[in-house]
């Protein structure tokens, strides 16, 4: 083998190597964009929404107000949002998550901060609240809408007929 294919050789397996890695970056990335894209389009039901605990996002700037829900946030989930799946099995539990709010007031993300213990009711709870749930956005002391965080919980409970 002479050495102009042998470096020929070790360049193809490098620029492979490289394109590879790339691939699988890519690969990380649409899986993350896609999951999160998931966890905000997953579906949520409960009967009552519990106390609210509205807080800025981290690492943002003391805002002048927070976001104020448009509607009753215990309207957001109803019975009627409750999983049959989580109803055929008796699941109940107490969901906690965190609304990203925009500038215009609308959710643009849901994080469920602590688990009912049962994934349909949490992934119930972030469709419902990003169906369901808006905002007269946070404003920041000039009085610009800026996005905030808005946090909460459903309390899922099987309704009694």
């Amino acid at each position: 083998m002479s050495e102009h294919s042998a470096a020929g050789e070790k360049q193809a397996v490098i620029v492979i190597s490289v394109l590879a890695c790339l691939v699988m970056v890519a690969a990380i990335i649409g899986f993350a964009i896609w999951d999160r894209q998931q966890a905000s389009a997953i579906a949520a039901k409960n009967e009552v929404a519990l106390p609210v605990q509205n807080r800025p996002l981290p690492g943002t700037p003391n805002r002048m107000n927070r976001p104020k829900p448009v509607s009753d946030p215990g309207t957001w989930v109803t019975p009627d949002d409750y999983p049959a799946r989580a109803l055929v099995a008796e699941h109940e539990g107490i969901t906690a998550f965190r609304l990203t709010i925009s500038k215009n007031g609308n959710p643009l993300f849901c994080d469920i901060t602590q688990s009912s213990g049962h994934d349909e009711l949490d992934s119930a709870t972030c469709k419902a609240l990003m169906r369901k749930a808006r905002f007269n956005p946070a404003l920041d002391a000039s009085g610009k809408a800026v996005v905030s965080s808005y946090v909460n919980r459903v309390k899922w409970q099987i309704p009694l007929d």
